[in-house]
């Protein structure tokens, strides 16, 4: 599920520049890219979108310049390209992104955990009661996830395009 929400992001923050929407492709890259390696990695995005005939935005994505399984990421990328704000976003629902980025966290922790995650929330025993991989948990961050999204994706259709 947490790759499904990356491919929707990677393919919102690319179709939002195909609906006209104006990205501060500049501000951007010096977001993503330290001081040390901007003009390079600029130069060579680029001219690999020219040779390619595609966007510098379809270039980074394609590149993986941009985490998108990474909540923070997508919020600073959003925010900084098409000055789409997560907490404005949010407001109503402010507890869905924590939700999200526990579900991410979760997912990280599944997968790059060498041991069994039998029990998901491992690290909050014994303070938390222990929350068990299950049918129930797989529905729930279904349901939760599909809002995300819908939220987030009714936000970026009420925009105003610059």
């Amino acid at each position: 599920m947490v790759s499904g929400l990356e491919a929707y992001f990677k393919r919102r923050f690319i179709e939002l520049e195909k609906e006209g929407w104006k990205s501060n492709v500049d501000t951007l890259f010096k977001t993503i890219f330290s001081s040390k390696y901007l003009e390079s990695r600029k130069s060579e995005v680029i001219e690999k979108a020219r040779s390619e005939k595609k966007s510098i935005l379809n270039i980074l994505v394609e590149k993986r310049y941009i985490n998108f399984q990474n909540l923070d990421e997508c919020k600073r990328v959003f925010n900084t390209c098409y000055g789409l704000k997560f907490g404005e976003i949010f407001k109503e629902k402010p507890q869905l992104i924590e939700k999200v980025r526990k579900i991410i966290d979760y997912r990280h922790k599944i997968v790059h955990s060498g041991r069994d995650v039998t029990v998901i929330n491992y690290e909050e025993v014994p303070d938390k009661p222990p929350m068990f991989a299950s049918k129930q948990l797989l529905e729930e961050i279904l349901k939760n996830i599909e809002e995300f999204i819908n939220v987030f994706h009714k936000a970026t259709l009420r925009v105003t395009k610059e």
